[in-house]
């Protein structure tokens, strides 16, 4: 197993993964399961979700936008949501207003987003793919039979005289920087 964070992957790149952890920026997961062929997985639990891309668009891009919609989505105000449902078609490009963050930050406008926002956080709580995730960890399905964990005499990893030494070290070479 390899677990690997990266940013802005190609389209290529994020195909060779098998599995997603994707977190909200508040940390919470928004999915966790496979990318399928071609991301057909993720992109279809999204789709059911209701959001949805455009064709040939980076699948890695999208997630990455899905799961900033979750810090985001809040009711909108009846009559501009009427205003915007006369312009457009019902699976629409919607306005950032929908789906503001409210520090700023806006959704990309290629997401497609549903009429109503979801929370995304609570939706993945209630799918297949959380389910199956906690029956595997209870079944202790993750870790090798043979796994055993690291254990210390303290709760730090390193003694204190390890941790003065490396300190005074630190402070010594930001202070006499040769």
């Amino acid at each position: 197993s390899v677990i690997c964070t990266i940013h802005q992957p190609s389209a290529v790149v994020f195909e060779m993964f098998d599995f997603l952890l994707l977190l909200t920026q508040q940390g919470e997961v928004a999915y966790f399961g496979p990318l399928g062929e071609a991301s057909s997985v993720v992109l279809d639990y999204c789709k059911g979700l209701g959001f949805s891309t455009d064709e040939g668009r980076n699948p890695a891009d999208f997630v990455l936008d899905f799961s900033a919609s979750a810090k985001s989505a809040k009711k909108v105000d009846n009559a501009e949501r009427k205003k915007s449902d006369e312009h457009a078609p019902a699976q629409r490009k919607s306005p950032a207003t929908n789906y503001s963050g409210g520090d700023g930050d806006h959704i990309d406008p290629e997401l497609h987003l549903p009429s109503e926002p979801v929370n995304i956080v609570e939706a993945y709580r209630q799918s297949g793919f959380f389910k199956q995730t906690k029956k595997e960890i209870a079944e202790d399905r993750f870790l090798p039979k043979d796994f055993k964990a690291p254990e210390f005499g303290s709760v730090y990893a390193a003694t204190f005289g390890t941790q003065l030494k490396m300190n005074v070290r630190r402070s010594w070479n930001s202070v006499f920087r040769f």
